[in-house]
This record gives structure tokens, C-alpha cells and sequence, in this order.
């Protein structure tokens, strides 16, 4: 969310704030090599689904149906 924020999708932004969430230390490098089809499926599925949980659609509601 943060590199969004600011714009910023680099390797070294990953790396950088994986060391910020996580204090583990990582390289540019690592981060390259972790990053297979499958993680980026992963995170495709795991922003769609937090994306749902944002926006929950209004339920209806018979409160005001009388006035119709």
C-alpha cells in the first residue's frame, strides 16, 4: 500500500519496505527471484478479495418502501 501511495513499484521499494512490515532484510535480488507466476496469481486473488472486503455493496433496505 505504501509504494502505491508513492508511486513507486521497484524491486528495491519491495525489498525496502519487506524490511519495514517484516524487519527482515532482504535484496532487490530476492525479491526478483521469489517473484514466479504463481506469487503474481497470488496477489492478483489477494487484491480482488481485500478490493470486496472495501467495498461491500449497500443492502437494501424496506426502511423508506412506504414513501414509493
Amino acid at each position: 500500500m505504501l509504494m502505491a501511495i508513492k508511486g513507486v513499484n521497484t524491486f528495491s521499494s519491495w525489498a525496502e519496505n519487506i524490511n519495514i512490515l517484516c524487519g527482515k532484510t532482504v535484496s532487490k535480488q530476492s525479491v526478483f527471484e521469489r517473484l514466479t507466476k504463481r506469487t503474481v496469481v497470488f496477489t492478483k486473488q489477494l487484491l480482488a478479495h481485500q478490493l470486496m472486503q472495501w467495498y461491500k455493496p449497500p443492502v437494501a433496505s424496506n426502511l423508506l418502501k412506504a414513501f414509493t
